[in-house]
């Protein structure tokens, strides 16, 4: 199984590179990898953009596959594209954006363990749909042979029936960072 990680954007709102920012001495970008670091992931591809040579030399992990996305200015479809891109073997792929610093193991195994094949799997936390989706390979080819500016969005809509939703508690794969008020209004719980 392969997980995307989606790590390129710039943090205009956050104000510095968010993905850097630490929680309990934790940098959010440590905190998604860690969550897909476990035995059934056999490849974590993490998809940058401007902060590639800051994240490669920060973040070590033998899973890791790093991809710089010369055309992230172009929004988080190019991402998704480039993190798609030559994945080898006929396997499931989760696709996750970066800033989920709560996304935690038990999740990602429980979403394994529901998963079937033909399916789009979708967390959903108290009716909130979360991140990150698991997508069977063959919706994996069609988000690469999608033509329009939102590829996984749209091939998610055009495989309604497809989708399969997973019920957590796990409140994590709904809680994504963007501002520093979004830092404190965690703090604040």
């Amino acid at each position: 199984m392969v997980a995307v990680i989606l790590a390129a954007g710039k943090s205009e709102r956050f104000g510095s590179n968010k993905l850097l920012f630490e929680i309990d001495g934790v940098s959010i970008l440590q905190r998604i990898l860690n969550a897909f670091d476990i035995l059934a992931i056999d490849e974590i591809r993490v998809v940058t953009g401007l902060s590639d040579e800051i994240y490669r030399k920060k973040f070590t992990n033998s899973k890791i596959t790093w991809i710089l996305n010369k055309n992230s200015e172009s929004g988080m479809s190019s991402s998704v594209f480039c993190g798609l891109q030559n994945i080898s073997g006929d396997q499931p792929v989760f696709i996750s954006p970066a800033d989920l610093p709560f996304l935690n193991r038990k999740l990602i195994n429980d979403m394994m363990s529901h998963f079937q094949a033909g399916t789009i799997l979708i967390p959903r936390f108290r009716g909130k749909k979360g991140h990150p989706v698991l997508l069977d390979y063959q919706f994996v080819q069609e988000c690469l042979h999608e033509k329009s500016d939102k590829i996984l969005y749209d091939t998610i809509s055009k495989n309604q029936k497809a989708i399969r939703f997973f019920e957590t508690e796990e409140k994590g794969c709904t809680i994504d960072i963007d501002t520093m008020e979004d830092i404190d209004r965690l703090k604040a719980m």
